[in-house]
């Protein structure tokens, strides 16, 4: 987390300013209370994902927040989970194509891909709310890339007949017919 404060936050573009991030991530790396967390996943949900729009921030944010998913506490981890699932389902503000960001999904989504293996090991030891929030992050940077589909297909297919829960079930079958029905590359 050291680095994390030679980033120049208040440069970065976002929703209002980005300069209260790096305290939202530091609770988020350490706090044990759900108050605390709850607070601090919003202000980064609204600077850097606002109503689903991406802002120059997203980048920094994601890059710190995917290695923290290993040293977190048990409490934070279903708030970096779900930022993650916002950030890789999110798309570019208008600002930030009219500035040229036009990449910031991709990149967001290469970052996340970059933890493919840790999302694949959450899913078979992780709390449900865990296997249930890196199933949607594995669908979705399936969706994104075709290396990933066949992987992400057969892990899916696993839980699917492991599983006796009903609606967990339901979601991964609809993961996995969103999934096959994408055009083969």
């Amino acid at each position: 987390m050291n680095s994390l404060h030679k980033i120049k936050w208040e440069d970065l573009r976002s929703a209002n300013t980005a300069k209260n991030i790096p305290k939202a991530l530091a609770v988020l790396s350490r706090s044990e209370q759900a108050e605390e967390l709850d607070t601090a996943y919003w202000n980064i949900d609204n600077e850097v994902i606002l109503q689903g729009m991406l802002f120059q921030a997203a980048l920094p944010v994601i890059s710190y927040i995917l290695p923290m998913l290993s040293s977190c506490t048990k409490a934070a981890k279903p708030y970096l989970l779900e930022l993650i699932v916002q950030l890789v389902s999110g798309y570019p503000a208008p600002s930030e194509i009219n500035l040229g960001n036009k990449n910031i999904v991709k990149n967001i989504r290469d970052e996340a891909t970059k933890y493919f293996s840790a999302f694949i090991d959450m899913v078979d030891n992780g709390t449900n709310l865990e296997k249930e929030l890196c199933i949607d992050i594995l669908g979705i940077l399936a969706i994104h890339n075709s290396h990933l589909q066949e992987k992400v297909l057969a892990k899916m297919k696993q839980i699917f007949f492991s599983s006796s829960d009903k609606e967990f079930k339901e979601m991964v079958n609809n993961w996995v017919d969103e999934i096959s029905s994408l055009p083969k590359q």
